[in-house]
């Protein structure tokens, strides 16, 4: 990344601030519904090294502060890595969890104080202070997806383990569709590779369950780990099962014993690659 890929996601976020669709400058989403308190309590991370999708950044600080080794991050949306280290900053620097939701001028202040200990980083404050100088701290509402707020039970009250946990990582972004083939992007081979709930995205879209399995067997290290959330539906889909049962094992992860409003009996399920 350079500084005129900066300019050029500023300017296409202007565009996005008035409607425009592009799956790589999209609506970032605020927080997670996936139950991730659940999902790490059924499944150990730690000491692995993970492959996460993005998204709203709150499965790479529940992975690292369950003991992930390493977490590297992947999104096909752009501007999910500067909400990343806004992200992070809030939580480093404010000891909160989410930026406010209102977007307040605590924005600005926090930004002046940030300690860059990245080159991504770098070009992640630049970003923001682009972003402000061009379209102001209030704008800042349109650019995210709020759908989620309301029912976010993933929220760390005492961000202190996190930070602790955070210090020093520096994890690898990849700009993809891991729907489609991965090998000229990605060269290294993680342990778990975690999914969320894309299975659902290639059902409506029609993508390729085979190119998506095989970019997974790609991905993953000998007896490497696909995890895999349950959002909208408990999956998989029969399909999927099929399709990857003949490189994978498949298993479900532990029913909750208790639930809330638009939790599922089940926070996921796993497919352990086969040798």
């Amino acid at each position: 990344m350079e500084a005129n890929d900066v300019l050029f996601d500023i300017k296409k976020t202007g565009r996005l601030l008035v409607k425009s669709e592009e799956k790589q400058y999209n609506n970032i989403y605020y927080c997670t519904n996936e139950d991730l308190a659940a999902l790490v309590k059924r499944f150990d991370v730690s000491g692995k090294d993970i492959l996460s999708v993005l998204g709203s950044g709150d499965q790479a600080f529940y992975f690292y502060v369950n003991g992930a080794k390493s977490v590297d991050l992947f999104d096909i949306n752009k501007l999910t890595i500067y909400y990343y280290y806004l992200r992070l900053w809030v939580i480093k620097y404010i000891g909160d969890y989410y930026p406010d939701i209102e977007f307040s001028t605590y924005i600005e202040d926090l930004l002046s104080i940030v300690k860059l200990e990245s080159e991504d980083e770098e070009f992640a404050l630049l970003y923001w202070k682009m972003f402000i100088s061009n379209y102001s701290v209030d704008s800042m509402k349109a650019l995210f997806n709020f759908n989620n707020s309301s029912m976010n039970y993933n929220r760390m009250e005492d961000v202190s383990e996190l930070r602790e946990k955070i210090q020093g990582k520096k994890p690898v972004f990849y700009n993809l569709d891991i729907t489609e083939d991965v090998s000229r992007q990605v060269n290294k081979k993680y342990d778990v590779v975690y999914v969320s709930n894309i299975r659902n995205w290639i059902n409506i879209s029609g993508k390729s369950w085979e190119q998506y399995r095989n970019s997974l067997y790609y991905l993953l290290g000998d007896k490497g780990v696909i995890l895999c959330s349950n959002v909208v539906s408990e999956g998989p889909y029969e399909k999927e099962d099929i399709i990857f049962r003949r490189n994978f094992i498949f298993k479900n992860l532990g029913r909750e014993d208790t639930y809330a409003l638009f939790k599922l009996s089940r926070p996921g399920y796993t497919y352990v690659k086969r040798r």
